[in-house]
C-alpha cells in the first residue's frame, strides 16, 4: 500500500502549497516592478510631462484613455485574486475526488469492507513477516439461501455476516469481501499460532449464529481455510495456500477450519497438472467409454449395461474417476466429456443386439441445462439409436439443487421413452418422495445394503423391502455390487430383477463386451475377466 508520504492527499497538499508560494513570489516580484517604475516615474516628472503632452493633443482624448488604463490596473488585481481563489478550489476538489476514487476502488460498496484489489495491494506492499496469516472465508448454505429469497434478501444476509466478521476481527485482523460469499481476513502481526486458530473459530461462531431478514431467520456458516506467513514466502503464495486450504474445509464439510500443509500444496500442484492434462485428454478423445453389464438374475441373459467413463494419461496412469469426474464439473468440461463418451458408446452400439439398453450416469450439475435433453437425443438420433433404449440414472441432489429446471429436463426425456433410474436408493434423506415425484422406470439399491445380505438381517429386511415397494410401484429393481453367490442367490429368492457387480463382471472395453455378447446366454454367476 502506498504510506503516508505517497498518500494521494498528501500529494495534493504540496502541491498546492506550491502553487501558493508560487503566486506569492510572483506577487512580491510584481509590487516591487511597481514601486521601482513609480520612483523612475517620480524623478523623471512623468506625470507632469504627460499632463502637459495632453493639453497640447487634446483633440487625442489622452486623459480619457489613461482613466482607462488606470481603472484596468485597479481592476486587474481583484479579478487575479479571484482567480486564484477559483484555481485553489479546483486544486481542493481534484485532490477530494482523486481521494474518492482511490478510496471506491478499494471498498466493497454493498458491505463497507475493503475489496480483493486492496487485499492485494496490502499483501504485496507488506514487509516480509509483516502479517502473520491469511484466512479465507467461503459462506456455507448461502446460494440456497439466496435463489429461495432473492438477490435482495442475500445482499442483506451479505451486509449482516460482514458487519459480525468486521466486529469480531476489530483490533486483531482486517477483513475483506472478495466477491460473491467469499470473504478474507489479514491478521496483525503478533499473533502466534494458537491465537490465529481461535480468532478463526471466533469467526466461524459468529456467522454460523441465525440472522433475521425482514421476519424470518438464516442460518449461514462458513469455511474457513488459515495459511501462515513463512520466512522466505512470496505474499501471493499466502493468498494461493489459503485458498487451497480453504477449499479442503469445504470438501471436509460444512463449518470446518483447515490450515494449510505442505502435503494440500503437493495435492494442489497435482491437481493442477491432471486438470492440464484431463483437458488434453478430452480434446484427443482419450476419456473412452468402458462398459458393466447388469444381468436378468433369473434367466442370467444380458439386459443391458452401464457406461462408465475411463481415462489412462501417459504420466499419471489409470486416474481414479471420481478424480477426473470432479475436475470436469470444476472446468465446467462435464458437458463436453459426457457428450463424448456417449457418442462413442452408440457407436460401439451398433455391432450389439437391439435389445440391448445403455444406462447412463448424469451429474447433478448437468440438471441445470435445460438443452440438456436436445444434446442427448440428438447424438442418440445421429446413429439411428432409439431412446427407449437409454436409461439415465440421476441421484436425488441432482433433483433438489433445481427442482424445477430437472423436472422439466426429466419430463423432456421422458416424453421421448428415456428411462429414469433413481440410483443409489436407501442412501439419501427423502427417497419416498422422489418415487411421488419423479416418473422413474427402476430403482437402483446401493451397494452398502446388498454387501453381505444374507449374513445381515438388517440389510436383508431393506432390501426386502425396497423389492417390496418396487413390486408394488411396477418399477424395475437392479442390485448393484454383487460380489458373492450368497448375495445372488438371496436377490435370486426374492425376486430381484436384474443383477450387476464383480461377481457377474467387471466394467469391460467395447472388445471385451462384444466377446461377452457372444456367450451372454451363460447364467451369471461367474466372475468374468
Amino acid at each position: 500500500m502506498l504510506g503516508e508520504s505517497g498518500h494521494p492527499r498528501a500529494m495534493e497538499g504540496r502541491r498546492f502549497f506550491r502553487t501558493i508560494t508560487s503566486i506569492r513570489i510572483g506577487d512580491l516580484a510584481v509590487v516591487g516592478i511597481a514601486v521601482l517604475l513609480y520612483l523612475l516615474g517620480a524623478e523623471l516628472e512623468a506625470f507632469e510631462a504627460f499632463y502637459d503632452f495632453s493639453r497640447e493633443h487634446e483633440d487625442w482624448d489622452l486623459d480619457e484613455i489613461a482613466l482607462s488604463i488606470g481603472v484596468a490596473l485597479l481592476t486587474f488585481p481583484i479579478l487575479v485574486w479571484r482567480a486564484n481563489r477559483r484555481l485553489r478550489a479546483s486544486n481542493l476538489a481534484l485532490a477530494e475526488a482523486r481521494q474518492r476514487a482511490f478510496h471506491n476502488a478499494r471498498v466493497d460498496p454493498l458491505t463497507g469492507l475493503w475489496n480483493r484489489r486492496s487485499l492485494v495491494e496490502k499483501l504485496e506492499g507488506a514487509p516480509e513477516g509483516g502479517e502473520a496469516a491469511v484466512l479465507l472465508l467461503d459462506l456455507d448454505r448461502f446460494k440456497p439461501i439466496n435463489d429461495l429469497r432473492g438477490h435482495a434478501a442475500g445482499d442483506l444476509l451479505l451486509i449482516a455476516l460482514s458487519d459480525r466478521l468486521a466486529a469480531v476481527c476489530k483490533g486483531r485482523a482486517e477483513a475483506f469481501r472478495l466477491g460473491g460469499d467469499e470473504f478474507a481476513v489479514l491478521v496483525k502481526s503478533g499473533l502466534d499460532e494458537a491465537q490465529v486458530m481461535q480468532l478463526a473459530q471466533d469467526i466461524s461462531d459468529a456467522i454460523s449464529q441465525p440472522v433475521e431478514i425482514d421476519h424470518w431467520w438464516a442460518e449461514c456458516g462458513c469455511s474457513i481455510g488459515v495459511s501462515d506467513w513463512r520466512s522466505g514466502m512470496d505474499p501471493m503464495r499466502l493468498l494461493r495456500e489459503a485458498d487451497q486450504a480453504m477449499y479442503a474445509a469445504k470438501e471436509a464439510g460444512r463449518g470446518r477450519i483447515v490450515a494449510f500443509d505442505i502435503d494440500m500444496g503437493i495435492e494442489a500442484e497435482r491437481r493442477a497438472s491432471l486438470e492440464e492434462a484431463f483437458e488434453i485428454a478430452l480434446t484427443r478423445g482419450d476419456v473412452i467409454p468402458h462398459y458393466q453389464p447388469y444381468f436378468d438374475i433369473e434367466t442370467g441373459a444380458l439386459a443391458g449395461v452401464e457406461i462408465l467413463a475411463r481415462w489412462t494419461d501417459p504420466y499419471f496412469g489409470p486416474v481414479d474417476p471420481g478424480t477426473f469426474v470432479r475436475i470436469a464439473e470444476d472446468l465446467g468440461l462435464i458437458d463436453r466429456m459426457t457428450d463424448q463418451v456417449l457418442d462413442q458408446a452408440c457407436r460401439d452400439m451398433g455391432a450389439w443386439p437391439s435389445d440391448t439398453r445403455m444406462s447412463l450416469n448424469l451429474s447433478p450439475t448437468q440438471f441445470c441445462d435445460e438443452g440438456l435433453p436436445a444434446r442427448l437425443l440428438g447424438i442418440l438420433d445421429r446413429y439411428g439409436i432409439s431412446p427407449a433404449r437409454l436409461e439415465i440414472e440421476i441421484t436425488e441432489s441432482a433433483v433438489f439443487s433445481d427442482q424445477e429446471m430437472a423436472r422439466n429436463i426429466i419430463d423432456a426425456l421422458v416424453s421421448e421413452g428415456v428411462g429414469i433410474t433413481l440410483d443409489d436408493f436407501g442412501t439419501g434423506t427423502s427417497s419416498l418422495t422422489m418415487l411421488a415425484q419423479v416418473p422413474f422406470s427402476k430403482l437402483k439399491i446401493d451397494r452398502s445394503f446388498v454387501s453381505g445380505v444374507e449374513t445381515s438381517p438388517q440389510s436383508a429386511k431393506i432390501v426386502s423391502s425396497v423389492l417390496s415397494l418396487a413390486q408394488s410401484l411396477e418399477l424395475d429393481v437392479t442390485a448393484e455390487g454383487v460380489e458373492r453367490p450368497e448375495e445372488l442367490d438371496f436377490l435370486r429368492s426374492h425376486n430381484c430383477g436384474y443383477g450387476q457387480g464383480f461377481l457377474l463382471s467387471r466394467p469391460l472395453p467395447a472388445a471385451a463386451l462384444s466377446e461377452l455378447i457372444s456367450g451372454a446366454g451363460e447364467s451369471p454367476g461367474r466372475a468374468s475377466a
